[in-house]
């Protein structure tokens, strides 16, 4: 007797541990954790909020080992990124832009008095992960500005037992003992703030327009000449249309032709137009005058941090035209150096009529020290140097290299310049375009920029496709 007592109670204990593993889900923390991570803590009027939603089975069995999991078929494939709630810093909730094609898990359905729903089975390192490159997209983020909250919010129902039909489709019990809802399952609460927006900076432009002659005699000599009545328009690179962009210098002329500019200047007697009131962003700077070909467009960025710096004081943007010493005009670009106020005109471009150019060098600087320049031409292109050292100092001078065409890879030519400023090394790299005459284009079998890109075509301001004929 006493022994049936103790089979008994051996049985009756297996049962109720066996009811323990198989309903321990009861008694532990959702089987399934999602995260809810920012990149940052606090965010800038319109910059953009980068969220991750990372969804994992975080299912264990009684001694805490890690288990697969049954759950309705799709849960993992949901639009988590469209399940959040987000708190205003009023207690308000955020509304949605778009709700978008949310995926939802598959719903049950009834066969003869039984509910089943198709489930699926996760993998103890099963896990999905959502990246939001930018909240405002989906959410009426940044009305308002202070401290935010969110929280993902998605309802989840497990099972301990499956069957499979004919199909091969998991099913399981929808009303089956043990099986699980939490609805809602939610994820940690994240945190945020969005900033209030900054005073306008403004700041104020001066543009120089200079005209550098180049003079070849015994020795190269520079001449620099102002500017006057020169046509000096400022254009924000966010209303620069997509087909402009990125903004280089052979869509210079369809910018200047094509898209109005935030405000237009004349260059007074001293070569020097002023734009006052300019607010922080980034902005192409464009420079014509009458008395040279429409083609010859000399430009340059200045960005946000330029203005940032300067806040309250005046930027300086230098814009220059070379005539070379046969006549031939360029647009110049100035390069400038971080360590002292040394600037570097180079051309934008050289454009080539023949298997010889010069590409002259402009150093200006109200200091002394040493600019070694090294030029590196395409393969097929011989240069008379591979480096000229120049003693700059208080007055401007200049360096003359002589390219000659016998290959010919017609691509832009390299340029390195390494300065010595009393103790300090710097190194800057850059680069001149290359242009070709119409005749010399025809003769070498290229297009107008050689074997670069072409921009376009454009028709009528407007980019063409290149299988559309134009006529």
């Amino acid at each position: 007797m006493k022994s049936f007592q103790s089979i008994t109670r051996m049985a009756l204990f297996g049962l109720v541990f066996s009811l323990c593993l198989s309903c321990a889900t009861l008694r532990q923390k959702p089987p399934v954790k999602i995260n809810l991570i920012s990149d940052k803590v606090s965010y800038e009027p319109e910059e953009p909020i980068k969220i991750q939603i990372r969804v994992l089975n975080n299912n264990k069995n009684f001694f805490g080992q890690k288990k697969p999991l049954i759950a309705r078929r799709g849960f993992f494939d949901q639009d988590f990124h469209l399940a959040l709630t987000i708190i205003d810093p009023q207690g308000l909730v955020v509304a949605k832009k778009h709700f978008g094609s949310v995926t939802e898990p598959v719903p049950p359905y009834r066969v003869g008095d039984r509910f089943l729903v198709p489930v699926e089975i996760i993998p103890p390192d099963g896990e999905s992960v959502y990246v939001m490159k930018d909240a405002r997209k989906y959410y009426y983020l940044g009305e308002t500005h202070g401290w935010y909250s969110a929280v993902v919010r998605a309802p989840l129902e497990t099972f301990t037992d499956y069957a499979e039909d004919a199909t091969g489709e998991l099913y399981a019990e929808l009303f089956a003992k043990c099986s699980k809802a939490y609805n809602p399952l939610s994820s940690n609460k994240m945190r945020f703030e969005i900033l209030p927006a900054k005073p306008a900076v403004k700041a104020t432009l001066k543009v120089q327009v200079n005209l550098l002659t180049i003079m070849d005699g015994s020795g190269p000599t520079v001449s620099k000449s102002l500017l006057e009545n020169a046509d000096v328009r400022l254009y924000r690179l966010t209303e620069i249309p997509a087909d402009y962009q990125p903004v280089i210098w052979k869509l210079y002329r369809v910018i200047w032709n094509n898209v109005k500019p935030q405000q237009s200047r004349l260059t007074h007697s001293n070569g020097a137009a002023t734009f006052s009131g300019v607010k922080r962003d980034d902005y192409l700077i464009l420079a014509r005058h009458p008395d040279f070909s429409h083609e010859i467009l000399a430009g340059s960025v200045i960005t946000k941090a330029d203005l940032e710096q300067l806040a309250g004081k005046t930027t300086k943007c230098t814009l220059s035209v070379i005539r070379k010493a046969d006549g031939s005009m360029v647009p110049g670009k100035t390069v400038r150096s971080k360590i002292t106020d040394l600037m570097i005109t180079e051309p934008e471009y050289i454009e080539w009529d023949s298997n010889r150019e010069t590409y002259p060098f402009v150093f200006i600087t109200g200091g002394s020290g040493t600019v070694t320049t090294y030029i590196f031409p395409p393969k097929g292109f011989k240069v008379d140097y591979e480096s000229q050292t120049a003693q700059v100092t208080d007055e401007m001078q200049m360096i003359l290299f002589r390219i000659t065409d016998v290959g010919s890879k017609w691509e832009e030519t390299k340029v390195k310049y390494k300065i010595n400023y009393k103790s300090k090394t710097e190194e800057i790299e850059s680069s001149i375009g290359i242009k070709l005459s119409k005749e010399l284009a025809k003769k070498k079998g290229v297009g107008p920029y050689g074997t670069t890109a072409v921009p376009g075509p454009f028709k009528g301001g407007k980019k063409v496709s290149y299988q559309k004929k134009i006529k």
